[in-house]
């Protein structure tokens, strides 16, 4: 089986919690083969499926840190990661913001996660599959209750979403659901807390403590 070795495309200027989702795909070349590449119709990693083969290949556990999930760490070079995990797609698309945006879909036991890259590193991992947590507990589904009683925590907003940060997870910007609430013009954890009960995380973006 051949593990991806993806081209250099030049440095992304972003900001650290902008969140950059791609859709309209390019094919990045891989070797000498194509790899899978994203479309409008979903994320890259929601698309591609694994044999049995490359699922015994897989980038390690599912437990998320402040600066990996498994093997798939923040500021790990694409060549380390071809060598290391199963990268089953590479492709660079317009973002949010309107500059390319490169991700990575990566495979694991019993998903796939896309990881960002800028400068041939990985720069940020999306995890929006509840199979993903934290060694306390807090993955894709957790209740905003739940992310309250952290240390410290605080709103952050940034292309129309929400996000809790803590101390207590330097490294995690976690997404919540029911982004239109008017508290998002003051997310403190007063207003947090008088969001819709059913709140609860969407996404959890790993950028690291830097």
């Amino acid at each position: 089986m051949r593990k991806a070795v993806v081209k250099h495309f030049p440095g992304i200027g972003v900001k650290r919690i902008a969140w950059m989702v791609s859709f309209t795909a390019a094919a990045c070349e891989a070797g000498n083969q194509r790899q899978p590449s994203t479309s409008d119709t979903g994320s890259l990693a929601r698309q591609v499926t694994a044999s049995p083969v490359q699922r015994s290949a897989a980038c390690g556990d599912e437990i998320v840190t402040d600066e990996a999930v498994g093997t798939l760490r923040i500021g790990m070079s694409v060549a380390s990661l071809g060598r290391e995990c199963t990268v089953l797609g590479d492709t660079t698309a317009l973002g949010a913001e309107g500059m390319p945006s490169r991700r990575v879909a990566v495979l694991f036991p019993r998903d796939t996660l896309e990881a960002e890259i800028v400068d041939d590193k990985v720069w940020r991992i999306e995890i929006q599959s509840p199979r993903f947590a934290t060694a306390d507990s807090l993955h894709v589904g957790t209740p905003l209750t739940r992310l309250l009683r952290l240390r410290n925590p605080r709103g952050m907003t940034g292309e129309g979403q929400l996000f809790v940060v803590s101390p207590d997870h330097c490294g995690l910007s976690f997404r919540l659901t029911n982004a239109g609430s008017p508290i998002l013009k003051d997310p403190t954890p007063t207003t947090l807390a008088r969001m819709p009960a059913n709140t609860a995380v969407a996404g959890i973006l790993i950028i690291g403590c830097r």
